[in-house]
């Protein structure tokens, strides 16, 4: 619909608010996917490496989760002050 040069310019303002949705939902749940991974590595951390409750690797991989948390979400409000 946008790469075809002949296409009108209607369908084209029709689609993007569902282009702009979709698109969050998607980055919504690629946030999710990462955070599920730090759970993930912070798991296995825990039960193969014998790694401390509290110790540094943990500390490092739990603040890499929250700075990546708030560094990407961000973007929405990014998009929303574009938008208005």
């Amino acid at each position: 619909m946008f790469f075809y040069p002949g296409g009108s310019e209607s369908p084209r303002s029709q689609s993007i608010p569902w282009h702009v949705l979709f698109g969050l939902i998607v980055y919504v749940l690629a946030l999710g996917t990462a955070s599920l991974g730090f759970l993930e590595k912070l798991t296995f951390l825990e039960s193969s490496a014998g790694v401390a409750k509290y110790g540094s690797e943990e500390l490092l991989v739990n603040f890499t989760a929250i700075v990546t948390r708030e560094y990407c979400s961000l973007a929405p409000l990014v998009l929303e002050r574009q938008c208005l």
